[in-house]
């Protein structure tokens, strides 16, 4: 097992966070050391006003890589250990110049000391790239290893895991797309409306509820197009993969959850509405419409749900909030006593869920006047919302 510690106390870097000054520096070390970079298994971030300050994470299967980095420990610490089946190698810092080497199984390890040159290894870095542009050999590392340790950092959602470090631990948005079986060719256009709004920090969750390979393939492209998005693939549930819904937003990052039916597009503006609505409320939709399929206009304003009196009203069937237009924020998702869950026959999805939301104490709604995203009918439809 490869093991590292690099802390201390604050940083004077403002424009970026602690991941990204840190753990590079981990990362080059396991490549140097067991090869290639492991696939992240588990990460933990601390975050404090909104930007990570410290991560611990756990790497690979035999051997194992765990790293930590932070910049809450009011002690500098800059040690690898290498434990082995022999002995275990632990390296302090290159201020010591040594390496500390113990092996047995005694109640007092036999230690061996190695010495080295404690050269700062950034210079010693300069120094071999600047020898070999006066045409020495190729230093020991190239552009394509410094690439894989930002590809690791960024951890593409190709993998179909949460992302183990990511350029930030919270996001302004997770958008939630549920799809199924043979609707593979409308995904790059819903898909693409998401990854062109006007609020680029955001994560897309495409929910996958036994969907054809096909389907698979197309979501899989769009995933080497932008690793913002994430495919959880699922086989098909009893209803619409509700309780996929659920699980996966137990990984979001995002402040606030959007959600778009894979027939629908937003409205470049849709997610900072959405946003700014639910800075001061926990549940907000844009203006309730429809488009049918031979294009006319419907409107589904038959109530009032952001006055408290008309919502304690409402039944389930009377919500009329379709999955597209609607928004919340993480924290109220957080205190619900079931989250997304499997509906009864003859419900809608998305109203049965809306439901359970504007059912909790105190819960604040806001509403756009304006269109923000199109949400388009079903030419055959169930008469069930995605």
């Amino acid at each position: 097992m490869l093991r590292t510690i690099r802390t201390n106390w604050t940083s004077p870097r403002t424009d970026t966070d602690s991941i990204w000054t840190l753990v590079p520096h981990d990362l080059t070390i396991a490549l140097a050391v067991l090869g290639d970079i492991p696939e992240p298994r588990y990460a933990l971030a601390e975050v404090i006003d909104g930007r990570p300050v410290g991560l611990i994470a756990a790497l690979g299967d035999m051997p194992h890589f765990v790293l930590e980095a932070s910049t809450r420990y009011a002690d500098k610490r800059r040690e690898i250990r290498l434990h082995c089946s022999e002995g275990v190698a632990i390296f302090p810092g290159h201020e010591s110049g040594s390496v500390l080497i113990c092996r047995g199984t005694g109640l007092e390890p036999e230690t061996e000391i190695r010495r080295f040159d404690n050269t700062p290894p950034l210079r010693r870095e300069l120094e071999v790239f600047v020898e070999h542009l006066h045409g020495g050999p190729a230093p020991p590392t190239g552009a394509d290893e410094g690439a894989a340790v930002v590809e690791m950092i960024c951890s593409p959602a190709r993998t179909g895991r949460p992302p183990a470090f990511g350029m930030n631990s919270s996001l302004r948005a997770t958008v939630v797309v549920p799809t199924t079986a043979d609707r593979g060719p409308l995904l790059p256009y819903s898909v693409g409306s998401i990854l062109n709004q006007t609020v680029e920090d955001l994560e897309v969750f495409v929910i996958g509820d036994g969907v054809t390979p096909a389907t698979r393939s197309v979501i899989r492209d769009l995933q080497q197009q932008d690793a913002r998005i994430r495919f959880f693939d699922h086989p098909k549930d009893v209803r619409r993969g509700e309780l996929y819904r659920h699980a996966a937003l137990a990984e979001a990052r995002g402040r606030i959850v959007c959600y778009l039916c894979d027939r629908d597009l937003m409205l470049p503006d849709h997610v900072e509405t959405m946003a700014n609505l639910l800075a001061e409320a926990d549940f907000a939709h844009s203006l309730r419409y429809s488009i049918s399929p031979d294009g006319n206009l419907s409107f589904n304003i038959k109530s009032d749900i952001t006055d408290p009196q008309q919502r304690s009203a409402l039944s389930v069937f009377e919500i009329n909030t379709q999955l597209s237009m609607a928004a919340h924020t993480m924290s109220i998702y957080r205190q619900l006593p079931h989250g997304w869950r499997t509906t009864p026959p003859g419900i809608t999805t998305d109203n049965y869920m809306w439901h359970q939301i504007l059912k909790q104490p105190d819960c604040k709604v806001a509403a756009s006047q304006w269109p923000s995203d199109s949400v388009f009918q079903a030419r055959q439809s169930s008469g069930l919302a995605c």
